[in-house]
C-alpha cells in the first residue's frame, strides 16, 4: 500500500500500458525518471561501478519485529532500516 513505481529512462518506445485501478485502490506513485542517451547512462554506470558508493544502514528488524521497526522509524532513523523477510 502507498508504494512508489519508478520508470526509469526508456530505451525503446514511450507508451506505457498498465491497468489503473489496482494502482489507485493501492495508492501507488507512478514517477518517471528521465535520463540522458544511453552512451550517458553507460558512462554513469561506469563512474558508480568504480566510486565505493554503499547505503547507510541504520538498523535490522526481523519480519516478525515490523512494529519495532515502524517505531524506530517515527522520531527520523539515519540511514535505511532493513527488513529480513527470510527469517
Amino acid at each position: 500500500m502507498f508504494g512508489h513505481a519508478f520508470q526509469i529512462g526508456a530505451l525503446v518506445g514511450w507508451d506505457i500500458s498498465a491497468p489503473a485501478i489496482p494502482l489507485m485502490l493501492k495508492g501507488i506513485a507512478v514517477r518517471g525518471i528521465g535520463t540522458a542517451s544511453r552512451m550517458a547512462l553507460a558512462s554513469f554506470v561506469r563512474a558508480i561501478d568504480q566510486t565505493p558508493v554503499l547505503p547507510i544502514l541504520d538498523s535490522s528488524y526481523s519480519f516478525a519485529d515490523l512494529p519495532a521497526a515502524f517505531d524506530h522509524l517515527d522520531p527520523g532513523a539515519f540511514g535505511r532500516i532493513v527488513i529480513d523477510v527470510t527469517e
